[in-house]
């Protein structure tokens, strides 16, 4: 949660750096290890999503042709990017040596460094050993996503906007792919023109699709903050502290890698 605020207050998923310093720092974790967690979690929220956005857009014809292209290539990267963990999780140490040699051009303590950090990043993937962690990863994603389009389907319903559950599928889908980029803090401008853009192909008014998305957005932005400030504020830390020293511990370890 602390990491989700720090999201909303912060420009460029920032958020997700303080995650991993507060929890390496809180439980002595490696943070190699808790960002790959991280990259793991967003592997399986960007495959559910667009397993529903798919299958939303074989009952909606109404949809800009960009988005069909922009899910094919974004289907494609996330497919080499699971392929790609499922060989760093089996095969560690052939990964390890190959990536060692690509980059062979670089210096020696560089080459160390990055293999100790793909050494202890694997802990953080090992619940993909796990056939029952998988199980419940994959359910808790998907029960999560359905919730999200519940509550866009609620905001657009509260504007007297009704239209077929689908479209909520939709809506969610392609807003989690446009969040996906670093932008602005909270998110601000991308949920709306996620928005705009899927409800102008309901022949939704544009009026009545920005009312509805600052309604939906500030329904998660509120007490995702305020769940956020209050964790941080039980473990006494502020939050220009750990964004600053989060970063500090990032350059610190590209230092020690030799790439600074």
């Amino acid at each position: 949660m602390i990491g989700f605020m720090g999201n909303n207050l912060l420009p460029a998923h920032l958020g997700e750096l303080i995650r991993i310093y507060v929890l390496g720092r809180e439980f002595s974790l490696s943070k190699a290890a808790v960002f790959s967690s991280v990259v793991l979690e967003r592997i399986f929220d960007t495959a559910v999503v667009l397993l529903f956005l798919v299958m939303s857009l074989f009952l909606v014809e109404e949809l800009p042709s960009w988005v069909s292209t922009t899910i094919f290539f974004v289907s494609l990267l996330a497919g080499l990017i699971i392929l790609f963990l499922a060989a760093y999780l089996f095969w560690t140490q052939r990964l390890i040596h190959a990536t060692r040699r690509v980059f062979s051009f670089l210096p020696e303590r560089f080459g160390r460094k990055l293999s100790e950090t793909m050494e202890a990043g694997v802990l953080g993937l090992a619940s993909m050993q796990s056939g029952g962690l998988v199980f419940w990863i994959v359910v808790t994603s998907i029960l999560q996503w359905i919730l999200m389009a519940a509550m866009v389907y609620v905001s657009l319903w509260s504007f007297g906007i009704h239209l077929p559950l689908v479209a909520s599928f939709v809506i969610i889908g392609v807003s989690a792919l446009g969040v996906s980029i670093p932008s602005a803090p909270g998110f601000f401008g991308i949920i709306q023109l996620s928005f705009w853009v899927i409800l102008q192909g309901f022949g939704v008014d544009k009026g009545d699709a920005f009312a509805s998305s600052i309604y939906f957005h500030l329904s998660n932005y509120i007490p995702v903050t305020l769940v956020g400030l209050y964790y941080l504020n039980r473990r006494g830390l502020q939050l220009w502290q750990i964004d600053k020293e989060a970063a500090e511990d990032e350059d610190q370890m590209l230092a020690d890698s030799g790439t600074v």
